[in-house]
């Protein structure tokens, strides 16, 4: 017997749509499913907490061509 934990989502039509480990082989399976009562919420993602590191300003010489970046084989 093997337990799976992952999430699901039942769409309007009622339909429960599962993704299961590749390592499972096709066929036919008996199983148990127990939901929970709640739907999950949906997590916003927001930048205010990404991490910054401030260098300063760049170098007003400092050129981003490819050509001067990579020289006259531009690779």
């Amino acid at each position: 017997m093997k337990t799976l934990q992952t999430k699901a989502k039942i769409d309007t039509n009622g339909q429960l749509i599962v993704n299961v480990p590749v390592d499972m082989p096709a066929g036919e399976y008996q199983i148990v499913l127990v939901i929970e009562e709640n739907p999950l919420k949906k997590e916003k993602s927001s930048l205010i907490d990404f991490p910054t590191h401030d260098i300063g300003s760049w170098n007003s010489n400092l050129s981003l061509r490819r050509e001067d970046m990579y020289g006259n084989d531009e690779r």
